[in-house]
């Protein structure tokens, strides 16, 4: 029995022997996690314009396809809907993509409703190797936690008077 043991080997992966096989299923988790996309709901005006709100100054950021307010325009305007954009990924931006759908519909500009993202939990990743120490064992290793982000915006699509 004693000879037995003593013949028993421990398998601990190289490292270096296996920096370059990236197994199917990280891959994958990867494409999943660091994958970008969005999706767009456009809720049209209907009925009468009513005198909308307008303000002698306010936040605009024009850096996006339309400019984006952050409150009142000062110039009057109508109404062509709402939209709710919700973008997923690490650099993902509702506002940008909400403003690039509303060019497509032919807008003047977006007011921002209401905008906020979210960073949750997606997968997690182990990787440890246990190695004998005495009458014990060693057990060394690391986890990466992926996360899923969310970016979501509520906007007013307008078009100038």
């Amino acid at each position: 029995m004693g000879a037995r043991a003593e013949n028993a080997r421990l398998f601990v992966p190289d490292p270096i022997a296996s920096r370059g096989s990236v197994k199917p299923p990280v891959i994958a988790a990867l494409a999943v996690v660091l994958c970008a996309c969005s999706s767009s709901d456009f809720h049209p005006y209907v009925g009468q314009q009513q005198k909308l709100p307008t303000s002698p100054g306010t936040f605009v950021d024009s850096q996006y396809d339309v400019p984006v307010y952050y409150g009142y325009p000062p110039r009057p305007y109508t109404v062509v809907g709402m939209m709710e954009e919700t973008s997923h990924g690490r650099h993902s931006n509702a506002v940008a993509d909400a403003a690039e759908e509303a060019k497509k519909l032919g807008a003047d500009a977006v007011l921002v409703q209401s905008h906020g993202s979210t960073s949750e939990p997606a997968a997690a990743f182990t990787n440890a190797s246990i190695a004998p120490l005495g009458s014990g064992a060693m057990v060394t290793g690391s986890t990466i936690i992926a996360r899923h982000h969310t970016d979501r915006a509520t906007v007013l699509v307008v078009k100038w008077l």
